[in-house]
């Protein structure tokens, strides 16, 4: 049976992301490629990555890294990780194992370039309730507070809400 596939930037049931999850058994590289007019806006994308090739033609990290940076995002943090052991004849009981297969990686709007209010207030959010990165939100927030478009004590308070956890 075959399947087909649409762009999801010809989705018109989405018109707007500003989180972008691709977990798609090696054909994140594709949707990237083909989410121009969604990555433009878009502050966060959460990719699994391959540093091992799994499946046939799947694209390894650094291509993966190397198209997101293209539309204007850097690596953020690591939202999770898979080691598997490496297969050897001897088998040692009670090893961790530690060849890194495969992550899902947190990768946001480059935040050291200029970005609109929106965006700084989406990745404030994004960064505080998905990621728990602290820092990153509290850059967003200082940036809308220096902007105007968050109150001037608005960093303090969110550091007193911080305190607080």
């Amino acid at each position: 049976m075959a399947t087909s596939s649409v762009r999801l930037d010809d989705l018109s049931e989405v018109p707007h992301c500003d989180l972008l999850k691709l977990d798609i058994q090696g054909a994140e590289l594709s949707v990237i490629e083909n989410a121009t007019r969604h990555l433009a806006n878009a502050v966060m994308v959460i990719t699994e990555t391959s540093f091992v090739t799994l499946y046939e033609n799947q694209p390894v990290m650094g291509t993966v890294d190397l198209a997101l940076r293209a539309h204007g995002f850097v690596p953020h943090c690591f939202a999770g990780a898979t080691c598997w052991p490496i297969l050897t004849e001897v088998r040692v009981p009670k090893i961790d194992p530690h060849q890194v297969l495969e992550a899902d990686l947190v990768y946001v709007r480059d935040f050291t370039k200029p970005m609109a209010d929106e965006q700084w207030k989406q990745l404030a959010m994004l960064a505080h309730h998905v990621c728990a990165s602290y820092d990153l939100a509290m850059l967003a927030v200082e940036m809308l507070s220096k902007s105007g478009a968050a109150p001037s004590d608005a960093p303090v308070t969110y550091a007193k809400m911080l305190e607080r956890r």
